[in-house]
Order: C-alpha cells, then structure tokens, then sequence
C-alpha cells in the first residue's frame, strides 16, 4: 500500500514566556480552556505529563481521539501522536501534532508542524484535510495568543 505525506507548519511569536506558552501547550487542562477543539480532555496517568502518556477525548471535527504524548524535551517541545479519523470512526491515517517554542525578544516563539500520512481513503480527501488544517493552523494560534493576552491564564 502506498502511503502518501501531508505536512503542513506554521508558527507565529506569542507575548508570553517560553515556559507559560509551553504549559499552555502540553497541559490537556489548558487547552481545554483556550482551544476550541477540544471538548474534553483527561490524561493517563494523572500528574505530570511524561513520555508515554495518553490523552483520551472528544475533540470537535474527530470525534473520540487517543494522542500519545512523545518526543517531550521539557520546557521545548513535544509530539502529539495519533489517528486522523473521521467523527472519531473512519480512519483516514497516522497523525504526528509537534509543538515547538523557543524564546524570541520578550516573547515566545511556537511552530507547529502537522504531519498526515494518509492511506487510501485519506488520499482521496487530501485537499479536504490539507484545506482543514491550513485554515486551523493561524486560527489556533490566534486563540492561543488571546489567551495569553488574558488575565485570566494565570490560574
């Protein structure tokens, strides 16, 4: 079976220290409370987040999801890793979410980098996905930048 790539990245300077954006970033508490995608979130196990540990939820556009947290250089970055599924069904391929922050002047700066390998049926819905992800991509970090603009981040 021949498996095609998608990869799309983007990044954009936050107004926040490297480390806040980075607990912004990797804690499924806090996006729950500034990414419109998620609609739930828990972590497995609970406490802090470590190579290995698994997210389940409901996320808007995918249904029911399972990411595994890998490649997590503390205070960096870290992968989300996962199926690219349909209302949380039909599968459509393998799905790679890397977040990377560094500082950049007072702020930080984030890339994310979403990698699809598509199978058969995902193939055939690339423009669909690349389109989805293209136009979430700046939206996401126009939800993060607001929240790190909030009084109330600091929670």
């Amino acid at each position: 079976m021949t498996v095609r790539l998608l990869e799309l990245s983007g990044e954009r300077v936050i107004d926040t220290s490297p480390a806040q954006v980075f607990a912004m970033l990797i804690e499924p508490a806090r996006q729950l409370e500034w990414n419109s995608l998620y609609l739930s979130a828990t972590l497995s196990p609970p406490g802090d987040i470590a190579e290995g540990s698994v997210m389940t939820g409901r996320f808007k556009g995918a249904g029911r999801a399972t990411v595994t947290f890998t490649d997590i250089v503390p205070g960096s970055s870290f992968t989300h890793v996962s199926r690219l599924l349909i209302a949380g069904l039909v599968p459509l391929g393998g799905f790679r979410h890397r977040y990377d922050v560094c500082p950049a002047g007072n702020g930080a700066l984030v890339r994310q980098t979403v990698h699809v390998e598509l199978n058969r049926l995902g193939q055939l819905l690339r423009g669909v996905i690349a389109s989805g992800f293209t136009k979430r991509l700046p939206e996401s970090f126009d939800e993060l930048a607001r929240y790190a603009a909030s009084p109330h981040r600091n929670k």
